[in-house]
């Protein structure tokens, strides 16, 4: 039943088109209009309360006043009495006031009368007023005729006309005052009565008023409530879609999910309108989500096809590298094949010879053995070198990379008339480093060096390794041409060469850049025209390695 009472109070209201002000404004209007009865029914209390005692005051002045007509009637019998029959002449003055007070006591009683509409009293009074003057005239005249020692005829005067009149008056004060104290003590009942109806309704008003309240607080802060809930659940929902604990259910429609649990809502209210535009908003994200993951597949393959062609880049320039110093390649590699043939020609006499020097042959052997291992290990490292693959990054002693790197280096460099200078510090950390990258990175700083020089006189490149700053450096100095300001802004740019037509692709630098990046450092250069240039590689040391070395 009570259920249905919200339902049926709820629909009379239809709050789902107020907004949210004007839902609470209606628990605000059931307060003040139940105050509004409250004071309604207490000003009828207090009116009938001021009323009730109203009436039992003026009905104690009336028994009052009769008490005092009495009184006077009574008072005048008693002096006319001690005149008339004691001749005591002093009572004169007496006589005269009480019957003097007799009139105006009526005028007051009948106004009393009047003004609660007592009609019986009002009739008691316009019958008795002859009779109270006639009163006032026999004991005027009783007074009269004492003054002049009329005794005989006042005494008849008063036996037989004051006495009469006394009686009447005494009769309608008698009448007056029948019933008197009941009316009072009936109107005090009353009074009484009217008290505990008024306190009873009021407890009952305030009870059905604060039933109201609650009942309208209630089903509003349900109203408001509820969508907020929705708004919640459907909020939960789409972080839902976004969360790594979900990445096993990126197929379910989240989204549908959160627009059908904010279907419920159908309130025109301002949660109501946020509703809408949290709805709008849903159908905004869903359609930049499907865009974003559009566009995100198109750039994950983007991403694969640039990191393939950086690969080939890469490729490309140590293939660029070898051909570079191919030349000298080739010297290196022709060195052990001449003294390989020309050990086996000088076996080949004395395996001829009527007496065989074993002992010669051996070392003619050895020789040529020692001159394989020498161009296995050159054609080893090419291969090396060359290689594809996945990079690596393992710790390696940079000094080492330093003389791998020579390898196919040294003769280029004998070749060009350049006197190579080493400095490698000694108990350097090992660095975590794609060794052949960084050995890349080297072949290419000198190879550079190398043509910078090719003007030269004295062709110097020194190459020194150090600790700095946590981390592991490497210079690559000459003392070349050098490199104007302008020249040195865009030395990594892609495509960017001072080489001449055919002589360099611009990509070495710029390769070699990335790869530092990659690695997390650093590949910087200083240099001054006309004086030589300094490439720097920095690699980074792990925190590790910064502390057991204190750089």
């Amino acid at each position: 039943m009570g259920g249905e009472g919200n339902r049926f109070m709820m629909s009379s209201l239809d709050i789902n088109n107020l907004s949210i002000s004007n839902k609470f404004s209606l628990p605000s209007a059931c307060y003040a209009l139940g105050l509004l009865v409250i004071v309604v029914t207490m000003g009828i209390f207090y009116h009938s309360h001021r009323v009730s005692s109203e009436l039992i005051i003026d009905l104690t002045e009336q028994k009052n006043i009769l008490s005092k007509f009495r009184a006077s009637v009574a008072g005048i019998d008693q002096d006319l009495v001690r005149l008339v029959y004691l001749y005591h002449q002093d009572r004169e003055e007496s006589i005269l006031a009480n019957v003097e007070n007799l009139a105006p006591m009526l005028v007051e009683f009948k106004e009393l009368a009047d003004k609660h509409d007592f009609i019986n009293d009002r009739s008691l009074a316009e019958e008795i007023e002859p009779s109270i003057e006639e009163l006032r005239r026999i004991s005027l005249e009783i007074v009269g005729l004492n003054l002049d020692t009329m005794i005989a005829p006042a005494r008849d005067l008063y036996k037989y006309s004051f006495l009469v009149r006394a009686g009447q008056v005494l009769n309608f004060a008698d009448e007056s005052l029948y019933g008197k104290s009941d009316q009072v003590l009936a109107i005090g009942l009353q009074t009484k009565q009217q008290q505990i109806i008024f306190f009873s309704s009021f407890i009952v008003e305030f009870i059905i008023i604060f039933i109201m309240i609650y009942i309208l607080h209630h089903n509003i802060a349900k109203k408001l409530i509820d969508p907020i809930q929705q708004l919640q659940l459907a909020t939960h929902t789409i972080v839902g879609h976004y969360s790594k604990e979900n990445t096993a259910k990126k197929n379910e429609d989240y989204f549908q999910q959160a627009t059908a649990i904010l279907e419920g809502n159908s309130t025109r209210d301002e949660i109501g309108i946020l509703t809408t535009n949290f709805k709008a908003m849903i159908a905004t994200i869903e359609q930049a989500t499907h865009d974003n993951i559009s566009a995100n597949r198109q750039l994950a393959k983007a991403n694969a096809e640039l990191i393939n062609t950086q690969g080939q880049l890469i490729q490309s320039a140590k293939l660029a590298s070898i051909g570079e110093i191919s030349a000298g390649l080739a010297h290196e590699l022709n060195q052990p094949l001449g003294a390989i043939m020309l050990s086996a020609q000088f076996a080949a006499e004395l395996m001829n010879d009527e007496v065989i020097d074993r002992e010669s042959i051996s070392k003619k052997l050895q020789r040529i053995v020692g001159q394989v291992e020498r161009a296995s290990r050159i054609i080893q490292h090419l291969k090396i070198f060359s290689r594809k693959g996945e990079h690596k990054f393992e710790g390696t002693d940079i000094n080492w990379v330093i003389d791998e790197s020579f390898i196919l280096l040294n003769e280029t460099l004998k070749m060009n008339g350049i006197k190579l200078i080493m400095e490698l510090a000694g108990n350097l950390p090992p660095v975590a480093c794609d060794f052949i990258q960084i050995e890349q990175v080297l072949t290419n700083l000198v190879t550079n060096a190398r043509d910078a020089l090719e003007q030269g006189q004295a062709k110097e490149i020194v190459v020194r390794s150090y600790a700095q700053q946590n981390a592991i450096c490497i210079d690559v100095h000459d003392n070349g041409c050098g490199m104007s300001p302008a020249v040195m802004a865009k030395i990594f740019d892609p495509f960017f060469t001072t080489k001449a037509v055919g002589k360099g692709t611009g990509l070495g630098m710029s390769i070699s850049y990335g790869i530092m990046k990659d690695h997390g450092g650093e590949l910087r250069v200083n240099s001054t025209e006309g004086q030589g240039s300094c490439f720097t590689i920095s690699l980074p040391l792990s925190i590790e390695k910064r502390q057991h070395t204190n750089i």
